[in-house]
């Protein structure tokens, strides 16, 4: 298939830039990659807004998800070495992952935490807090996998679970004996000549670097803080996806029976089979193929990639009226950059989208979807992607008012049922490596902070009989670069004791989970820090 013309995609230009304008995304980097060549590169916007500083094909922008193909692909360098295998115990190589014995899923695999196979709550709510600031070390994720409820059974279901990811770059950490980002520019970047792809160290000065941003209601970024670790590439990483689509094409020219030369390649990609295996089926209300591998998900095109939440019309099919044909993809979301990639190994074609902003909608969704369009020469089909966009984003700004509302409306007191010192104290979870800080501030008000953090304190309103509130508008939000697209539940403390006889509040239940039942995970208090009660609040950590 005769890829199309540069001025195809160069005509994209003004729907891509008012995708960006009504989204709040400040700067996009655009690669198209055709038979193992670069056909389109396109910059939109700024890296850096506050010095005015234009994208370029050079800029480098965080990954996020995106990176979990290059944790799958490390993996298969150590199976390739037959220093691991895809079905070894995940307990065999780190004794410390513990579950009951009698929990199935204490028979997690490699290959289960890869695809999203183990069924157990993906509790991603604990990892991320205020200003891109971990609220958990990475050793803190065995632990977490540990104790986290089975949501669903065991290899009969999808819970994307980014704690399974962690552990992922411990075992590498592991069996290579490296660090793992010495073991990715070893095994990986290196080879492949990546120089512009990097383990993102927040202390260093990078060259034209994509700032992150958070798109605030009226779709002004706002500039927050970086992530403190994750790849960084610019679109000279297109090594990597050609490597990739190179060896997908000469297992196709295998299985058609065609002779070929044997190659040589830098990296060896023999296990990409297995890597882009569905293993598992996703629950989308598809009839054609929508499964996740290892670290890639497989799509039948037409369908919907990265859909959405809310209306259907708001996630159109990409590829109807064109051929058929299998897309290979992920995306990355991460406050301050989204992300996607999408590789068709039948046509060694990929369509690569890179932007700093985490977005009112995702808007970076649709410039892929359009992207995608051009390269099957299908733009006769092709939306009103603007209009998706400027739809979605009202959406999501409607959807954050409703939930106010609904806690606004599920109030039954004004006061609350005892006096707010009962409440005071500290309470840990069940690994007692996250806590939660009930105070009160200088006004007498009632507060919690997470993990003890000022930046992580937010002032509870009463709510129920022993139950408190706290909210945040969108804006608020965004300026602290916290996501804000939790429900009702996650903003809700309830208050209760252990021991009824004494009626002494020494527990709280927090829902911080849409999988957990009824009130969520309970946190047992435990002696509090003095300034709890002292009419302050955290200081900086």
């Amino acid at each position: 298939m005769k890829a199309p013309s540069t001025a195809v995609f160069a005509s994209l230009s003004s729907t891509i830039t008012e995708i960006c304008r009504l989204s709040g995304i400040p700067g996009v980097a655009i690669g198209v990659i055709d038979n193992g060549e670069i056909i389109h590169q396109a910059s939109y916007g700024f890296c850096n807004v506050e010095k005015q500083i234009p994208c370029d094909s050079d800029t480098t922008f965080v990954l996020g998800s995106l990176t979990k193909a290059f944790t799958s692909t490390l993996l298969a360098q150590l199976v390739q070495d037959g220093r691991l295998n895809w079905t070894d115990p995940l307990s065999q190589i780190l004794p410390e992952f513990q579950r009951d014995p009698q929990d199935l899923s204490s028979h997690t695999s490699i290959g289960d935490l890869l695809c999203h196979h183990t069924g157990l709550s993906a509790f991603d709510s604990l990892w991320l807090g205020s200003d891109n600031v971990p609220l958990l070390n990475q050793s803190d994720a065995i632990k977490i996998l540990n104790y986290v409820p089975q949501q669903e059974p065991f290899r009969r279901s999808f819970i994307y679970n980014n704690f399974a990811y962690e552990v992922l770059g411990q075992v590498i950490e592991k069996v290579s004996g490296m660090s793992y980002s010495s073991f990715l520019q070893e095994r990986l970047l290196r080879p492949l000549g990546m120089k512009r792809t990097y383990y993102t160290d927040p202390a260093k000065q990078i060259e034209n670097e994509a700032k992150p941003y958070f798109a605030l209601s009226d779709a002004t970024p706002f500039r927050i803080p970086p992530a403190l670790h994750g790849d960084a590439v610019s679109l000279t990483f297109s090594s990597f996806y050609n490597a990739l689509l190179g060896a997908a094409a000469e297992e196709i020219e295998l299985g058609a029976g065609e002779k070929h030369s044997p190659k040589e390649h830098p990296v060896s990609f023999s296990e990409l089979p297995t890597m882009w295996t569905g293993w598992n089926i996703l629950p989308m209300p598809l009839i054609r193929e929508h499964s996740y591998g290892y670290g890639w998900l497989r799509s039948q095109l037409p369908t919907v990639l990265a859909p959405s939440r809310g209306d259907p019309k708001l996630n159109p099919l990409v590829g109807l009226g064109a051929p058929s044909r299998l897309a290979i993809w992920h995306s990355g979301d991460i406050p301050g950059y989204q992300t996607h990639v999408t590789l068709f190994p039948e046509t060694k074609q990929a369509v690569v989208v890179l932007t700093n902003s985490l977005s009112l909608n995702n808007g970076s969704r649709y410039i892929n979807d359009l992207i995608i369009k051009a390269l099957l020469d299908n733009l006769d089909n092709a939306h009103d992607y603007a209009e998706l966009a400027k739809k979605s984003a009202d959406l999501a700004l409607t959807r954050v008012g409703s939930i106010h509302k609904r806690l606004i409306d599920g109030q039954t007191r004004s006061k609350p049922c005892r006096p707010l010192d009962s409440y005071v104290g500290r309470y840990f979870n069940e690994v007692k490596n996250f806590f939660i800080d009930i105070g009160l501030n200088e006004e007498g008000n009632l507060y919690l902070s997470f993990m003890g953090r000022k930046r992580d304190t937010f002032e509870l309103t009463t709510y129920q009989d022993d139950s408190f509130f706290w909210f945040l508008t969108h804006d608020k939000a965004a300026k602290l670069a916290r996501y804000d697209g939790y429900g009702e539940d996650f903003y809700i403390l309830n208050f209760c004791s252990s021991n009824r006889d004494k009626d002494v509040i020494d527990t709280l239940w927090w829902r911080h989970e849409p999988s957990l039942p009824d009130l969520g995970e309970l946190f047992e208090q435990q002696p509090a820090p003095d300034n709890l009660t002292a009419g302050k609040v955290p200081s900086e950590l």
